[in-house]
């Protein structure tokens, strides 16, 4: 249940980001989530939680602050969305909100996201990087090892 609560609270910001901005936008997402104080985020998150997410957010937005053009680091983040991996847009694999809250909240991943803020699309590292993601997503239980390997597939064919 707590899982849920996070995911929905995390697929609601995600999902008004996507709307306005059509990407995730770091300092809309942080923005939005700060706004709720720690009164409230302490009753659905716990101390470590909250500091992954806004490590998340954070990193999201820097990355997106010294990027320009297409090929900008923080691209992965809407690449991986758009193939559907993560959030359930655009290819159809419906994630729900337990795994958006894992992926947000869980220190492993909140890792692999950063890290994967800091590449860009084109570099080796990048797709070594998805593709570990990815792995680490099956290995977790986050998604099927077949919606992994329909990601993949996908995630091959960004250039």
């Amino acid at each position: 249940l707590r899982n849920n609560l996070q995911g929905s609270f995390l697929f609601d910001l995600q999902s008004e980001s996507v709307k306005r901005y059509n990407s995730l936008n770091g300092d809309f997402l942080l923005k939005n989530f700060n706004k709720y104080g720690n009164s409230v985020l302490t009753k659905v998150f716990n101390p470590n939680e909250i500091k992954q997410v806004r490590s998340l957010f954070e990193a999201l937005k820097v990355a997106q602050k010294k990027s320009a053009g297409e090929n900008l680091p923080g691209g992965m983040f809407i690449q991986l969305s758009q193939a559907g991996a993560l959030f359930g847009l655009g290819a159809g694999v419906a994630v729900g909100p337990a795994v958006i809250s894992k992926l947000f909240t869980n220190p492993k991943f909140v890792s692999l996201l950063k890290r994967g803020f800091k590449l860009q699309p084109g570099n080796p590292e990048y797709y070594r990087w998805g593709t570990r993601l990815m792995n680490t997503m099956v290995t977790e239980g986050l998604v099927s090892q077949e919606q992994g390997e329909e990601f993949l597939e996908e995630f091959k064919n960004i250039k």
